[in-house]
């Protein structure tokens, strides 16, 4: 539970942030939930659909990989027999299926309206992906990733891979052998493992 004063650091810190952000009317593709609490911090709309959700890191790839086919697909299902306790949503059809683990939806149907209004709003033009080293992410994965033709990528690491080009390492945030929650803040600053990251000046690269 946030202080008083974590709450006044955080809002601060935020606005500093939008005086330096220059390139506004992004898109932000990530794993995990980093690009809806780098919307949320920045106070700016959701042009991005994977908020609030993860992907296996293959599926990731496999998203990345064939953008358009995964952002014009309307064949989006609820997978009936997943042994999760929250919404998951396979997307595409045959060999192209991924799965979408709607983590902090209450329901599939509202998870599916907003994937679908989300992914309509996705700048082409000025993408930025992230990706981090947990979920079951193997070697081959982060390097699959690196590999991967976009301009802006990096892969948010617990620790340095010589074999990687575009990596940040969270120091300090190990967890079995891999990123930890990099999204818990500091009772005291409001910071959290991610503040660590600087997002902003990522952002600010050109396209």
């Amino acid at each position: 539970m946030e202080t008083i004063i974590s709450k006044f650091l955080t809002k601060k810190r935020n606005e500093e942030r939008k005086t330096q952000l220059h390139n506004k009317n992004f898109t932000l593709l990530s794993s995990n939930c980093t690009a809806g609490v780098i919307y949320h911090d920045l106070g700016l709309k959701f042009i991005s659909p994977t908020i609030n959700l993860w992907f296996s890191p293959n599926d990731y790839i496999k998203f990345l990989t064939n953008l358009p086919y995964y952002l014009s697909t309307n064949c989006l299902v609820e997978d009936i027999e997943t042994d999760k306790n929250y919404p998951v949503g396979i997307l595409g059809e045959s060999e192209n299926k991924i799965r979408l683990y709607f983590q902090h939806y209450s329901s599939f149907q509202i998870a599916k309206l907003k994937w679908n209004q989300r992914k309509k709003r996705v700048n082409l033009n000025n993408l930025y992906v992230i990706m981090t080293d947990r979920d079951g992410a193997t070697k081959n994965d982060l390097i699959d990733f690196d590999n991967l033709p976009y301009k802006n990528k990096i892969i948010l690491t617990c620790k340095k891979y010589d074999y990687l080009k575009n990596q940040y390492v969270i120091r300090n945030c190990v967890e079995n052998d891999h990123l930890g929650n990099i999204f818990k803040k500091n009772l005291l600053s409001g910071k959290s493992k991610l503040d660590t990251f600087n997002f902003i000046e990522f952002i600010n690269r050109p396209n």
